[in-house]
């Protein structure tokens, strides 16, 4: 990322300067002013593409985190009330079609998770 200063990273602001350089030939300090707004507005438009995408990165890390967290305590619960091993296929079955997941491509992930939570001795904190 080039910087311009802490405050200014020319990563962020091209629209600006490229929108001066343009506006200060056609139009002097007006055309200066012209070309600073839209800069602002496109580096906004840029900002805000780029921004949804690192959005959709962090929604598809918090979706991670409550698929693993809700098969461990499914089982963790499924251990503390002691319901039977083999109701645990179902249950998993049950709770991803829930979810509206997949059963193919997460039926192994979930049955591993919930098998991790009905272990003796899990402690929260590390999971």
């Amino acid at each position: 990322m080039v910087v311009f200063g802490k405050r200014f990273p020319l990563s962020e602001n091209w629209g600006k300067c490229v929108g001066v350089l343009f506006g200060y030939p056609i139009g002097g300090g007006w055309g200066c002013l012209s070309g600073l707004l839209v800069g602002h507005l496109f580096d906004k438009v840029v900002a805000i593409r780029f921004g949804r995408r690192r959005a959709a990165f962090k929604h598809r890390n918090i979706s991670q985190e409550y698929f693993s967290t809700s098969f461990i305590l499914m089982g963790y619960l499924a251990s503390e009330q002691a319901l039977s091993r083999h109701n645990s296929q179902a249950i998993v079955t049950v709770a991803l079609e829930y979810m509206g997941l997949s059963l193919e491509r997460n039926m192994a992930s979930a049955s591993e998770l919930y098998s991790t939570g009905t272990r003796d001795g899990l402690r929260w904190k590390e999971v």
